[in-house]
C-alpha cells in the first residue's frame, strides 16, 4: 500500500467518480427498509403539524401493513393499514 507521499507525488491523474444519478445509486448497499422508515416517519411528522394528506409522499403505498419494516415504524402500522384499506382493497 502506499504511503501518503507516493500518493501525493503519483503522476497519474486523479480519479474522481461521478456523482450517483439516481436515488438507487446513492443508497447501494443499504438496506431500503431503512430509507422507507424514514420516508413514512417524515411524512408522518408533516401529518402531526397540521399537513393535508394530499401533501405528503404516500408511503403506504410501498408498505406492507405487515412488514418488518412497517413493525418498526414510531407510530405503528394503524395508519399504513387505515390507507392502504381506504384506497383499494385489503391485502
Amino acid at each position: 500500500m502506499k504511503d501518503w507521499n507516493q500518493k501525493l507525488n503519483a503522476t497519474a491523474e486523479p480519479v474522481v467518480k461521478p456523482a450517483p444519478r439516481t436515488f438507487a445509486d446513492a443508497v447501494e448497499g443499504q438496506p431500503i427498509g431503512y430509507h422507507l422508515r424514514r420516508v413514512a416517519e417524515t411524512a408522518h411528522g408533516q401529518l402531526e403539524r397540521g399537513a393535508e394528506m394530499a401533501g405528503i409522499a404516500p408511503f403506504w403505498r410501498v408498505l406492507n401493513a405487515k412488514a418488518p419494516t412497517t413493525r418498526k415504524l414510531l407510530f405503528g402500522a394503524g395508519l399504513v393499514a387505515e390507507r392502504r384499506n381506504a384506497e383499494g382493497p385489503g391485502e
